[in-house]
């Protein structure tokens, strides 16, 4: 059974022990990566889902085609047919559609589900619960009789425009494929706990949600576990537990080292400027060769100089200098030196 559940199967292919069709779950275009590049792809059914309810409408079809690469369109062409997208020509493998049509889901893929998928389907945790958004594309494919014994999850926790709050969906989905039988009649206790800790969360009922996580944290002290209880705790305005669990969860994953960033720019975005500064220099401890940063530190330590310079001239020079001794570019040392030479913020100009 060939299941790379961690893989980066879009960037670096994949060997797989089928040679039959792909079923791809994702929300970016994947035809133009996969049509033309050859080997285990060349020849195979393609068909991709996209994450619309229903059918794929003109516009879609029309704003699709559109910024599809000339150099594939030279291999054949696509319609829009009854709904769905269809290639023609040497393009005749691939398929593209919407969640409705599951009478053209192939019943023995290779399946690929990349967490991403998830995102636009997504309003919030009333209207479309994420953990539910999962399992009722679990059911779905079931109910259209898909089995495969070739799964891939493409998981995104370490792309900054995905949100750490749903890292936990690989390992959901994992635990739905390799024990199915939990899942049969009802969620698992722990996935029930999360997906009331997020409701409650939601509502601003922060207390409440703490404690369900810190409860399922004696349980799992898993990564996404311990960068909500960061979230929760610095809501609560317990600025040392926050940063507690987000090192945590970093030292767990460091895909979960960007919760650093995510969440100073929070503070930041607040005017809480110390408070920034201490999650910075925090996640500098764990990864001094993250130059991002480097980069958040040095500028909100050029930010904090500049509010005190008239007050505490030499504190506010030895945070200048503190700034430009960091790992950064030219290029933004540059900046720090222009603005503090005229007494602005970094960034304006």
């Amino acid at each position: 059974m060939d299941r790379a559940w961690l893989s980066s199967w879009d960037r670096n292919g994949f060997s797989s022990s089928s040679g039959g069709p792909i079923l791809l779950f994702s929300g970016e275009d994947q035809v133009h990566r996969l049509v033309g590049a050859g080997g285990t792809w060349s020849g195979r059914s393609f068909l991709q889902v996209v994450p619309l309810e229903k059918e794929i409408g003109q516009a879609h079809f029309e704003n699709w085609l559109s910024t599809f690469p000339a150099a594939v369109r030279k291999e054949g062409w696509f319609s829009l047919d009854n709904g769905f997208i269809r290639g023609g020509k040497k393009l005749e493998h691939v398929t593209v559609c919407a969640l409705n049509r599951t009478d053209l889901w192939p019943k023995r893929p290779t399946l690929v589900i990349d967490v991403g998928f998830f995102l636009p389907l997504y309003k919030d945790e009333v209207r479309t619960p994420m953990i539910n958004l999962a399992m009722r594309l679990i059911s779905t494919l079931k109910a259209a009789g898909v089995e495969s014994d070739s799964i891939w999850l493409v998981r995104r926790n370490g792309d900054f425009e995905f949100p750490l709050e749903f890292g936990y969906l690989p390992g959901l989905l994992q635990e739905t494929f390799t024990n199915p039988e939990r899942f049969s009649n009802s969620l698992p206790e722990k996935w029930k706990r999360l997906d009331a800790a997020q409701y409650l969360a939601f509502f601003g009922q922060v207390e409440e949600a703490l404690r369900e996580y810190e409860d399922l944290m004696r349980l799992e002290d898993a990564p996404f576990l311990l960068y909500e209880g960061a979230i929760l705790k610095f809501k609560y305005g317990d600025l040392d537990a926050g940063i507690k669990y987000l090192r945590g969860a970093a030292i767990k994953d460091r895909d979960y080292s960007r919760g650093f960033l995510l969440q100073a720019l929070y503070f930041w975005r607040k005017g809480e400027l110390a408070a920034t500064e201490s999650i910075l220099r925090a996640g500098r401890d764990l990864f001094p060769d993250d130059e991002m940063m480097s980069i958040g530190l040095a500028r909100v330590l050029t930010e904090q100089a500049l509010s005190e310079r008239e007050a505490d001239p030499l504190g506010a020079k030895s945070r200048v200098d503190e700034a430009l001794s960091l790992a950064i570019p030219e290029e933004i040392r540059k900046e720090i030196t222009h603005v503090w030479g005229r007494g602005v913020p970094p960034g304006e100009k």
